[in-house]
């Protein structure tokens, strides 16, 4: 004699296969810079002239193409280089102003900077971007940078923790104070 199945377990099965199907599917996030805030203690760090002069902070003109900046077994990140290259001019221009610096667009002093490409490797609990970064003074010296950022962080937040780096890096380099300080 054949039993027949209940509706009920039909649906309750129907419903667990949905949900472990839909929750181990990809997401795509495209990813937008959050600032990050740097530790005082880190911000002590950057060496700055006597009266700091203002400084026009400019984004160089990059790629809006968009692509993979990360991806986890339930995410995938976008970005474009351009979207970078705008997230770390504001925040080295937030930075120079925390560090009693002026940005002024028409300011004598300038420095455009640009993210030139990203990558990110990720593992559980754990997340290492790398940012390859330019930064060209007004006096047209031009620099080429590496950055990482190694965090337990989401990819999201490691990125806002890179640029952040990012932004320290060229406020920290020597070429950087001696444009200011006009040497």
């Amino acid at each position: 004699m054949r039993r027949a199945v209940p509706f009920a377990l039909i649906l309750a099965l129907t419903l667990i296969s949905t949900l472990t199907v839909t929750s181990c599917m990809n997401r795509t996030i495209r990813y937008e810079w959050t600032e990050h805030p740097v530790p005082p203690a880190r911000r002590a760090d950057i060496f700055f002239v006597d009266p700091i002069p203002p400084l026009s902070v400019s984004p160089a003109a990059s790629s809006e193409e968009t692509y993979v900046i990360a991806s986890t077994p339930r995410y995938t990140y976008k970005s474009s280089n351009a979207a970078l290259t705008r997230a770390l001019s504001e925040q080295l221009a937030h930075e120079f102003t925390l560090s009693d610096g002026t940005i002024a667009p028409d300011a004598e002093r300038g420095v455009v900077v640009e993210v030139a490409g990203a990558e990110a490797v990720t593992a559980p609990m754990r997340s290492t971007i790398t940012l390859q970064i330019k930064f060209t003074l007004g006096n047209g010296t031009t620099h080429e940078l590496e950055v990482q950022n190694r965090t337990a962080a989401t990819p999201g937040r490691a990125y806002d923790g890179a640029i952040t780096l990012a932004a320290l890096a060229i406020l920290q380099h020597p070429d950087f104070f001696n444009y200011l300080a006009d040497r």
